[in-house]
């Protein structure tokens, strides 16, 4: 056994004790920092990888994004086709305008210069009919004859094959043309 005596001073121990609890403490700081350094590349690496995946389905579903704002563009103009054309639509769930426009076309090809048609108006009130729950619709046809008989027979034509519940004939004298009377007419048909 031996046996040693230390004969330095407290001052020159405490600086050896303080020397050696630095080279301690920056070996444990030093694994610590390298543990943290690696820890955060590889958070680095995966996040950068992360982004290249991001980078690659971005490109592969471009078009699928490209075809979703296409539709909803389309979508966005036919809403505003549909306010613009109130019309046509009433015309497509309401078939039997279409045959009354053609009969009201017929007759002016039938009379031969006896009828002109100035306008043919089609109205259509979605709260016309509650107790059956369904939209009324006006069709009125406004032109001028030369003879009276003329529109009460179209009329009459409107009233036998048209599906409407009334048709009413306003008839007015207009005045003279190349010594013919003329008659203005509005026929109201509502269904």
């Amino acid at each position: 056994m031996k046996r040693s005596l230390n004969l330095m001073s407290d001052r020159a121990l405490h600086r050896t004790q303080w020397r050696q609890g630095v080279r301690l403490w920056s070996k444990v700081f030093a694994v610590v920092s390298l543990l943290l350094s690696l820890w955060g590349f590889t958070a680095w690496r995966s996040c950068q990888l992360e982004l290249q995946r991001q980078a690659i389905a971005e490109v592969e579903y471009e078009p699928t994004w490209r075809l979703r704002s296409e539709v909803t563009r389309m979508k966005n103009e036919l809403a505003e086709l549909t306010k613009q054309d109130q019309i046509p639509l009433a015309l497509s769930q309401h078939q039997p305008a279409l045959g009354l426009i053609g009969l009201a076309a017929r007759q002016i090809d039938d009379r031969q210069e006896k009828l002109f048609i100035k306008r043919i108006e089609l109205t259509r009130d979605p709260l016309g009919k509650v107790a059956t729950q369904q939209p009324s619709l006006s069709f009125v046809v406004q032109g001028v004859t030369t003879e009276q008989i003329v529109a009460d027979e179209l009329a009459a034509r409107l009233r036998e094959l048209g599906p409407f519940s009334n048709v009413k004939l306003d008839l007015r004298e207009q005045g003279d043309l190349q010594e013919k009377m003329q008659h203005e007419f509005n026929i109201l048909c509502t269904y």
